[in-house]
């Protein structure tokens, strides 16, 4: 049964995108210590319009005029003609409304396949700012960085990936971050976004861009280009999901990336950029010395694990009968520690695919 309290704060909300009922995804909550628990099956009809394919999860903070706090997700093929979808997820039931329907012209510039979620905002902000990536929509699919509004869902293109204008063009663009760099947490200018690539950079091994949040894309890191860093000798590797290490870490304001299909035996890694775009290994996950193994991060999340100095990463094969493993990393060491196996039922309800991780501040 789906949990019917709100999730306490610090909890893990993993998406899975083929468990629950007809396969058609299940959000969960997760505890610190890796208990796992259902919180909105997308197949149940009972909480509300059905999922296809979720993605993605972010928490939406609640804002001085609304609307309230609540958890996004979002559904690649989800919406109409399959263009994709956000839902927002009632914190207190588990209850999904559709957010913005990417496939309904009336909500904004079409989409085509969402893929990852940022959301900003406080008490004291009005509105909630709310960030989506789609990795096929925009000038000849190359992708397109949405700005989505929390109260009506209506979508504004920020960045076209596939518009030079506005800097290096994109491939495939799959996850997002945000950068708020010094002067942005003093309420200066230096917010950027940050978004992984898959497919741009040199001979296509992908990319990770800051963008402004008008839209200009600058070239960060190129996985591509050995004068930054490790070139996986796997032509297949490609970025999948980035985060940025929060002010009170030892590594405040460094950028993670997953590169899936890298490293021993293509279990992927976890990677370090610098400002200067220079990357740097921190886990090979294929690598039984640092810890329990992956099983390429295709399917591959990562965020800041909450109250400690710690990164979450998940890989959707990974863990018993490959329904999925969630793994603590220390930024430092690169050594892993299994946090819940989505496989193991004595660590709750099972997966099957667990796609996106976030968190609940």
């Amino acid at each position: 049964m789906p949990a019917l309290a709100q999730p306490p704060n610090g909890s893990i909300l993993s998406i899975d995108a083929t468990a629950g009922t007809a396969a058609h995804g299940q959000l969960f909550v997760i505890t610190q210590t890796g208990q796992r628990a259902v919180f909105s099956d997308f197949g149940a009809v009972s909480q509300g319009v059905s999922g296809i394919e979720p993605n993605a999860v972010a928490w939406l903070p609640a804002t001085l005029l609304g609307p309230g706090a609540g958890i996004l997700v979002t559904d690649g093929s989800g919406g109409t003609g399959g263009n994709g979808a956000v839902f927002k997820v009632d914190p207190q039931t588990g209850a999904r409304t559709v957010l913005s329907d990417f496939g309904n012209a009336t909500s904004g510039t079409l989409g085509s396949y969402p893929i990852g979620v940022l959301t900003l905002g406080g008490l004291l902000d009005s509105f909630p700012t709310i960030y989506v990536i789609d990795a096929f929509a925009g000038t000849n699919g190359l992708g397109t960085l949405f700005q989505v509004d929390g109260r009506t869902g209506y979508r504004t293109v920020i960045s076209d990936f596939n518009d030079s204008s506005k800097g290096t063009l994109g491939g495939y663009p799959n996850s997002i971050a945000w950068n708020p760099g010094l002067l942005g947490l003093l309420g200066l200018s230096g917010n950027t976004i940050i978004i992984a690539d898959g497919a741009a950079g040199t001979m296509q091994y992908g990319a990770v861009f800051s963008v402004t949040t008008d839209g200009n894309r600058t070239l960060l890191s190129d996985f591509g280009n050995s004068a930054q860093g490790p070139v996986d000798s796997n032509p297949l590797s490609y970025p999948v999901s980035v985060a940025v290490a929060p002010i009170w870490s030892s590594q405040a304001g460094s950028i993670f990336v997953l590169d899936a299909q890298a490293g021993s035996a293509q279990k992927g890694v976890l990677v370090k950029i610098s400002a200067n775009g220079r990357r740097t290994i921190v886990s090979d996950f294929g690598n039984a010395a640092k810890g329990p193994l992956a099983a390429g991060l295709e399917y591959g999340a990562l965020v800041w694990q909450t109250g400690q100095d710690a990164i979450l990463v998940q890989d959707g094969n990974a863990g018993s009968n490959s329904q999925g493993a969630l793994f603590s990393v220390n930024p430092t060491t690169g050594v892993r520690t299994l946090l819940s196996d989505f496989g193991n039922a004595n660590s709750g309800s099972t997966g099957s695919l667990p796609a996106g991780l976030g968190l609940v501040p």
